[in-house]
């Protein structure tokens, strides 16, 4: 017992040792499970309970260190609970004259536009615009006649949720205006900021146009804009589990900063030069991709490491830096996976490198594979929460994808200034980069199996960072013994999942007004009619969650444009082997292979 009572004292002198040492932990903690347990019960009560909780603690804690940080915590929990808290969206409604201010305008390289809008009586919204008249910009007050409505959920297996995603911003409706009007325009501030931002996306098509017939392919991975990419490239970084290197993360900010250190040590900046210089290129690279969610989060993560000298400060300051920008971002998936990842190669990397010096592996080896490894073993969660596909090739692919994005990264900036200034020639290293990330997915598609609902080979993988993890001897000896059973328990999980296969998959797809049936026995693919044209994209998304790169035989009852049209798009997109049609209808497919 007392030995019991002297381990509880060592780890409470210890985590006081931890938060006197790193005095913004406390704070992001505990700004975290705030806006976490706002997110998810939707109402402003737990974030208050948590407020008083921590206010309690202020008038008990005695250390100033402590009690400064669980004020910073309190601060935050008033101003989450207030952005957090505000009105939503609950159904369809119709209205007149209704105010809403432009909270932020994201322009795409298709020339297309989102505004995300703001108002007392439906909170925030989104509204999506072919064009933006050129006297709206951010921060104005907007006059709008028409309706909102919420967005919808997936109705078909392996479809985008866009209704999670948006709620995940706190956008609780899609607007559609019949009429809109100024009613005031925004300050000075405001103005030059939209400026700005009209000027860094001249410059994003013009870097775009540098890359010929890669133009979307680069937006997409270079800038996070995915409006060009085609479907097909779309469906193998989904596939092999890179999508998040579509969306503009710490993956490339790391790769877009890699030269930095070298450029210091040339130029012999001291300290605080190297700070400013930094933060300005991290404003530089968010203002030049966008400013999205996910380029908020790594930028404001990448400034936050250069300003803290220890890692965990760094990251616990990002957490209040990203949440008073905007809480919703704290509960964003990309978010979650960044901050996961930063935790396991502050905790894991040591470990990690003592690990591979024990083994006697080169350093060049250790210092390249470490953060990777590190990174990638903090990220593994995710793999069961989001569904991603897991098999044998899974985490090495994950791993090289990652690493020759980081590569094509390092060449993009220098590239793109220097053919902006001299001519095209310069683009070709970021251009080869890419082309070889694009031929590595595309291979890989191929390689990649297993299914969304098991994850049997993610057992072993976590055991094993478990026991590199064990720092004692004694510790990592009773956990190899268990090694035996954790194989045989993910063999035994993977036999379930074969045995259990039905003989024969049927899926009837929602496609609207239309029809669609889905047939499969593993082997061979049978897809009945496919819904309208503009439902193609949602019959794909079915082919992929069920690993079907092509369909083997598709049959048309009629060629109605509500049965044949969602064919004619997977023909076109060269996912269908041969099409079959009632013997006196033409098949409305381009010429090629086709049955009667």
């Amino acid at each position: 017992m007392k030995e019991y009572f002297l381990q509880r004292r060592h780890i409470r002198l210890k985590l006081s040792e931890v938060i006197r040492d790193n005095i913004l932990a406390l704070s992001a903690v505990t700004a975290l499970i705030c806006v976490s347990a706002n997110y998810l019960t939707g109402t402003m009560i737990p974030g208050l309970v948590e407020g008083l909780a921590v206010l309690t603690g202020i008038f008990v804690i005695k250390d100033k260190r402590i009690r400064l940080s669980l004020s910073i915590g309190v601060l935050f929990i008033l101003y989450a609970t207030a952005v957090m808290g505000g009105p939503s969206c609950s159904g369809e409604a119709s209205f007149k004259d209704e105010v809403f201010s432009v909270q932020r305008i994201e322009r795409r390289l298709d020339l297309t536009s989102r505004l995300y809008l703001r108002s007392r009586e439906y909170g925030r919204v989104i509204l999506n615009m072919d064009m933006i008249p050129e006297d709206i910009s951010t921060g104005d007050i907007l006059i709008i006649d028409g309706s909102v409505r919420p967005p919808e959920g997936p109705t078909n297996p392996g479809e985008f949720d866009y209704e999670k995603y948006l709620r995940s911003m706190g956008i609780g409706g899609i607007l559609y205006p019949d009429d809109i009007r100024v009613r005031e325009h925004s300050g000075v501030i405001s103005l030059m900021e939209d400026r700005i931002g009209r000027y860094f996306f001249s410059l994003r098509v013009q870097s775009a146009e540098l890359f010929g017939e890669y133009k979307g392919e680069s937006g997409a991975v270079f800038t996070g804009d995915t409006s060009l990419i085609s479907d097909k490239t779309r469906r193998e970084f989904d596939i092999t589990g890179l999508s998040h290197l579509l969306a503009v993360s710490g993956t490339h900010f790391s790769g877009f900063l890699m030269g930095f250190p070298l450029f210091a040590d040339i130029t012999r900046m001291d300290r605080k030069k190297e700070i400013i210089f930094q933060l300005l290129l991290c404003l530089f690279l968010g203002s030049f991709t966008g400013w999205s969610g996910s380029v908020t989060r790594a930028a404001f993560m990448s400034m936050a490491s250069c300003l803290c000298r220890d890692p965990l400060s760094g990251m616990s300051l990002a957490v209040l830096v990203i949440g008073a920008s905007d809480p919703y971002l704290l509960v964003s998936r990309g978010f979650l996976m960044s901050f996961s990842c930063g935790l396991s190669v502050r905790f894991l990397g040591p470990r990690l490198r003592a690990f591979f010096e024990e083994k006697k592996v080169p350093g060049a080896i250790t210092a390249v594979f470490v953060p990777v490894l590190a990174g990638r073993a903090g990220m593994l969660p995710f793999c069961l929460f989001t569904g991603a596909r897991t098999g044998f090739f899974t985490i090495p692919i994950l791993w090289a994808g990652s690493f020759l994005a980081s590569c094509a990264c390092v060449f993009y900036i220098p590239s793109v200034i220097l053919s902006l200034l001299f001519g095209d020639i310069f683009i070709l290293p970021a251009k080869l980069s890419l082309v070889a990330l694009l031929r590595f997915v595309s291979l890989s598609t191929d390689l990649i199996g297993g299914s969304p609902e098991s994850a049997p080979y993610i057992l072993p993988f976590a055991f094993l960072v478990l026991m590199i993890l064990a720092g004692k001897d004694r510790i990592r000896r009773s956990l190899l013994r268990m090694l035996p059973l954790i194989l045989a328990l993910s063999i035994a999980l993977e036999t379930t999942e074969q045995l259990q296969k039905p003989l024969v998959t049927l899926v009837f797809i929602d496609v609207g007004q239309g029809d669609s049936c889905l047939i499969t026995d593993g082997d061979i693919s049978i897809l009945i009619d496919g819904g309208r044209y503009e439902y193609g994209r949602t019959v794909s998304s079915v082919l992929d969650y069920y690993l079907i790169d092509k369909v083997d035989i598709a049959v048309m009852s009629h060629i109605d444009e509500d049965h044949s049209g969602g064919i004619r798009y997977l023909y076109e997109e060269g996912r269908i082997e041969r099409v079959y049609t009632p013997a006196e209808d033409k098949a409305p497919c381009p010429s090629g292979d086709l049955g009667y």
